[in-house]
């Protein structure tokens, strides 16, 4: 997308992203759908790599009581920027 294009997108933030219903992603202030009605449904490629590296990302974490991998959370890297990566590492003492 051009310099031109965006500078007429709104530009959203955390504030207004949490008050969306759906499914979106907020990427340095503008919005993506990720609702299967506006977003191609994953692959079942990428489906199951998702699935064999969140599993042994789980079992190399070994006895880690504090460690965990999750996902669907919402990871917000800036005001302006909310992503909701396949999974995510989770340390108890960060949480």
């Amino acid at each position: 997308m051009g310099a031109l294009a965006e500078a007429y997108l709104p530009h959203y933030t955390y504030e207004d992203y949490r008050q969306w219903e759906g499914d979106w992603e907020l990427i340095d202030g503008i919005a993506y759908a990720m609702s299967y009605a506006t977003a191609p449904s994953p692959t079942l490629t990428h489906q199951a790599l998702s699935m064999l590296l969140g599993s042994s990302l789980t079992k190399s974490l070994g006895d880690c009581s504090e460690c965990m991998v999750v996902s669907g959370m919402d990871y917000r890297l800036a005001d302006d920027t909310i992503l909701r990566p396949d999974f995510d590492f989770v340390f108890e003492r960060f949480r």
